[in-house]
């Protein structure tokens, strides 16, 4: 947990940037799943405010699915010379209320799963975490991912690393390639290639190292998020609570968001 209060006059401020760790109550899966289906979770820790506790361990946190990737046919995917772009389906979650378990007002809330943190607990074939841009989906350097999310595109072989591939291929040990895809174009039998089981083996200047690149013409894969995994969630905006007790401080005591949360009425 990582929470960054502030204090002002008749308030208590949780930063933006804030991060606390939360148990995933609703189980997901990107094959069945639709944007706005409701969501559920709860806190792992007490999250604590000027000393007072604002949502005990247990508290619900609520919002919604904001977008689903499915998977995509790699061939048809992007890549680019800096990132691999994933082709398996991908769920981007956020949070936008949280319901103390003590009784306390609701707390309207802008929030998502941080980037770049692991998703923890029961999961499916596939290690999954949060990626940059906030989706959760395979992990990339999980040792159970086999390399059916890269995605190559047509493109790509006349851009960014693939740039020199105008003959065969590099022999190495990179990964295997299915040959009909190789060079985004029918391998021949006159093609100088090596062959490996069905397929081509290449050391291929631009990829990652150690990553193994195989069933370029196949899609990715779905994804599913069981119940009860574990992710960190991260703040957007500020959380506001006023504090009835504090010098200058309102009558009644009030919670807002620094800046509206997308989805809050």
């Amino acid at each position: 947990m990582k929470l960054i209060p502030e204090l002002g006059r008749g308030v208590s401020v949780l930063k933006a940037g804030s991060v606390f760790p939360v148990t995933l109550v609703t189980p997901l899966s990107s094959r069945t799943i639709k944007v706005g289906q409701p969501i559920t979770g709860m806190l792992i820790e007490d999250i604590t405010l000027s000393g007072k506790n604002i949502a005990p361990k247990g508290s619900r946190i609520v919002g919604w699915v904001s977008n689903v990737q499915n998977p995509r046919n790699v061939l048809k995917s992007k890549f680019t010379s800096k990132n691999w772009l994933n082709a398996n389906g991908a769920i981007e979650i956020h949070f936008n209320a949280l319901e103390p378990s003590n009784g306390s007002p609701r707390l309207p809330i802008d929030a998502r799963p941080a980037p770049g943190t692991p998703v923890r607990g029961p999961q499916d074939e596939h290690e999954l975490c949060v990626h940059k841009d906030g989706a959760i989906s395979v992990k990339w350097s999980g040792v159970k991912y086999g390399a059916e999310g890269v995605a190559i595109s047509a493109v790509s072989w006349a851009t960014g690393p693939f740039k020199f591939i105008t003959g065969p291929i590099l022999s190495g040990t990179a990964g295997v390639i299915q040959p009909q895809y190789a060079f985004d174009k029918p391998v021949l039998k006159e093609d100088a290639l090596t062959r490996a089981k069905g397929g081509v083996v290449g050391a291929v200047k631009g990829l990652p190292g150690g990553f193994i690149v195989t069933g370029i013409a196949n899609k990715g894969g779905y994804i599913s998020i069981p119940s009860g995994v574990q992710l960190e969630v991260q703040l957007q905006s500020d959380l506001v609570i006023a504090n009835p007790l504090a010098p200058g401080g309102p009558s009644k005591a009030s919670t807002a968001l620094a800046s509206k949360a997308r989805g809050v009425q």
